[in-house]
């Protein structure tokens, strides 16, 4: 999962990562395009430069702030974060995802057939970009409409673009969008390490673009290893400070299958196993408020 001798590299990055996370003050980070976000006097990207909030907005086709839904944090209390790999299939764990305040999952995969290892309630969806074309292949549209539209009731949020939402919202249904912002209060920092390597530390996608840069080599000789969706969008639920506490659900270490499609085969630029191995090293030695949990 990692190049040799890179373990303690990676220790060193999350080590850092936990820290400041476990100290961070309000609103420290704003993966998200939330009121509280929207409202902070300074921003800062993931290239240390000041965001434009004006520009974000206009983007977004946002009249202001006020327009932009308030998600304090911690208001989403216990959050059941599932992603749809086959390590859900070990253990029946539906009844309690379902007991959550929260639940987020990732794409829009089929859940009546299998909630006793899903659970069956939704909060939060995370739309995934492939999702409808590997949908189309094992149903009709009109199929995957009706099938969208039964397990994905009761949302009250969409996190991020999501080409799919025709499939499951319909008008009333009052699902807040809540954009990506990827922004710091601090600005963020480049540090060296004991190996001398350098890196940056202080936003969301410094940190997973620091463990694959530092730590992996490219797959097959030349193809550049790169995060999951899934493992981004973990983090960024971590860094928003939005739940009191985040159960992981349905990542799989070795890239195997869904639980719905044993056969899918994820990309091979992925690094499931370093992902699984950070994660895990994130919930032995996160302090603080928040709990974090990753079920395998």
């Amino acid at each position: 999962g990692w190049e040799k001798n890179t373990l303690k590299l990676g220790e060193e990055i999350l080590d850092e990562m936990t820290k400041r996370l476990s100290q961070a003050q309000d609103r420290e980070f704003c993966p998200y395009l939330t009121r509280q976000c929207c409202l902070e006097s300074e921003l800062f990207d993931e290239q240390s430069k000041l965001v434009n909030i004006s520009e974000v907005l206009k983007e977004n086709k946002i009249p202001n702030c006020s327009a932009v839904p308030s998600i304090p944090e911690n208001s989403l209390g216990s959050c059941a974060f599932v992603a749809p790999g086959s390590s859900l299939l070990r253990i029946p764990r539906g009844k309690f995802i379902d007991k959550h305040d929260t639940i987020v999952r990732l794409g829009h995969e089929p859940l009546r057939a299998w909630k006793k290892y899903t659970g069956s309630r939704t909060t939060v969806v995370i739309g995934k970009k492939n999702w409808e074309k590997r949908a189309k292949a094992r149903r009709s549209l009109e199929e995957r409409q009706n099938t969208a539209a039964k397990d994905y009731t009761g949302i009250k949020y969409k996190f991020g673009h999501d080409s799919s939402v025709r499939n499951y919202e319909k008008k009333g249904t009052g699902i807040l969008h809540i954009m990506d912002l990827r922004a710091t209060k601090a600005l963020p920092q480049k540090h060296k390490l004991l190996s001398g390597t350098e890196y940056w530390t202080g936003n969301i996608f410094n940190l997973h673009q620091s463990l694959y840069r530092g730590m992996t080599v490219p797959a097959r000789g030349r193809i550049k290893r790169a995060r999951s969706t899934g493992y981004e969008e973990i983090l960024k639920l971590l860094f928003s400070r939005l739940c009191s506490r985040i159960d992981v659900f349905g990542l799989t270490a070795n890239c195997g299958g869904y639980y719905h499609d044993r056969e899918h085969v994820m990309s091979v630029h992925h690094s499931c196993e370093l992902e699984s191995w950070s994660l895990h090293y994130i919930m032995r030695n996160l302090r603080g408020t928040q709990e974090f949990c990753v079920w395998i």
